[in-house]
């Protein structure tokens, strides 16, 4: 059974606003200094936060050019798990810059994040 329209609505909020919580506890972290310098594994790591990017850009928009043959009844579930795909490498970004302090780990996965959610917009039934 698909989910209503407001169910739908009440579970992307919630997404965008533990990813926008995150972000923000993520700068203020930063700001106090609170994350040391980039160690011996910060490489590694941006290096997964960016192939975890990657492969929720390639889920997310392998799904996209799904959605049009998918059921009804499975659109709903479609794009809920389109949107996890980019809230997972949107918070997993911030964690490399949490654990790493280089800003730019947490571009990709946000990108990803802002991707899903474009392509797979609220539905106006």
């Amino acid at each position: 059974m698909a989910a209503p329209k407001r169910a739908l609505f009440l579970i992307r909020t919630a997404m965008i606003t533990g990813v926008l919580a995150f972000a923000v506890a993520v700068i203020v972290t930063r700001r106090q200094g609170a994350v040391t310098a980039a160690t011996d594994r910060a490489a590694s790591l941006r290096m997964m936060a960016q192939v975890a990017a990657l492969i929720a850009g390639i889920a997310v928009m392998a799904m996209r050019t799904r959605l049009s043959a998918v059921a009804p009844s499975r659109d709903s579930t479609m794009r809920i798990v389109a949107w996890a795909c980019g809230e997972f490498a949107a918070i997993f970004g911030l964690v490399a810059v949490l654990l790493t302090g280089a800003d730019a780990a947490a571009a990709p996965g946000l990108t990803v994040f802002a991707l899903s959610l474009v392509l797979f917009p609220l539905p106006r039934d």
